[in-house]
């Protein structure tokens, strides 16, 4: 009995006409008109609560977070904020014969007050009826959202058990297939275009295949040196087109082959790109176009090889 009496005359020196009058902890109340709402309260001074339709929470000070939900409903959420109580901390201080309340009042939160003690969190169902199966979903948000208790921190340092980190997986590697795939020689009527124009304009659609085909994933673009040591004796590319290439292709061990040729129509330039894959002959794609002269094809070419190439990923 005595005990208990020392405790009550330590705790009002301690305390201040603020915190006498004004209260430590406050409790605020969050209500919903609709049933079967979750209602999450997080507070800076107390222990998070969650609840359904109805929720209290006992804080001495600082904003406090609200989120309410239902499913079918758009979710609302407020923030309550608490305000200084300068009259009641200066008066009740000033006017005291016990000078430890100037500190003690902040702290127990008795120089703090909430505007207002209770208030609606209803979310906003837009005319959404409640169901059984609104009440499973809420039920099984509220159960697993419970909040634990208070930890024990002396209990668990007592019984700290070392904790062993499982290592991560190492990533998987995928192995892809090595594909080869073959850029034959620009090829044209007479006079169209000259020697070095036609190699140029492989090199830029060589180039396109290497940006459209990476290699990490096992595409290999075959350069102007593999071809030419690969063909037989005597085959003529300009004498050959259509299965022909695949039939080129297969002799040098590509798994697809693409080729340019270079007409003429009216006063136009006309090019036309196909690419087959050579096991089955079989045309995957093709680029037609016309320019008016030869930037406008180089143009035309760069527009259009990657999409080409990449047809090559979906027919791998």
């Amino acid at each position: 009995m005595m005990k208990s009496v020392f405790y009550i005359i330590v705790l009002l020196l301690l305390s201040s006409c603020a915190t006498i009058m004004n209260g430590g902890e406050k409790q605020l109340h969050f209500h919903s008109d609709e049933p079967r709402t979750k209602i999450s309260v997080s507070a800076q001074h107390a222990f998070p609560v969650t609840g359904k339709d109805d929720v209290a929470i006992k804080v001495k000070k600082g904003d406090v977070m609200v989120l309410a939900e239902k499913t079918g409903c758009e979710p609302r959420s407020i923030t309550v904020q608490s305000s200084f109580s300068g009259g009641w901390y200066i008066l009740g201080n000033l006017f005291s014969f016990v000078y430890f309340g100037w500190i003690f009042d902040p702290i127990l939160g008795g120089s703090w007050y909430y505007d207002q003690k209770s208030f609606d969190v209803t979310p906003d169902c837009g005319g959404h009826s409640y169901s059984e199966s609104d009440d499973a979903w809420n039920q099984s948000l509220i159960e697993d959202d419970e909040v634990a208790p208070p930890v024990n921190k002396k209990k668990l340092k007592k019984n700290k058990q070392p904790v062993t980190v499982p290592k991560e997986p190492a990533p998987v590697q995928v192995e892809y297939p090595t594909t080869y795939v073959a850029v034959l020689e620009t090829v044209s009527g007479a006079d169209l275009l000259d020697h070095n124009s036609k190699l140029f304009l492989t090199d830029v659609m060589r180039d396109a295949a290497s940006r459209a085909l990476p290699a990490k994933q096992g595409f290999v673009v075959m350069t102007r040196e593999n071809i030419n040591v690969m063909l037989p004796p005597g085959k003529s590319l300009e004498e050959c087109e259509g299965s022909c290439l695949a039939e080129t292709g297969r002799n040098i061990a590509a798994d697809f082959v693409a080729q340019a040729r270079i007409g003429k129509f009216a006063n136009f330039l006309t090019i036309t790109v196909e690419l087959y894959e050579t096991k089955s002959s079989k045309l995957i794609s093709s680029i037609t176009a016309r320019a008016s002269d030869e930037e406008q094809l180089l143009v035309e070419i760069e527009n259009h090889a990657e999409e080409l190439f990449g047809k090559v990923i979906e027919n791998r």
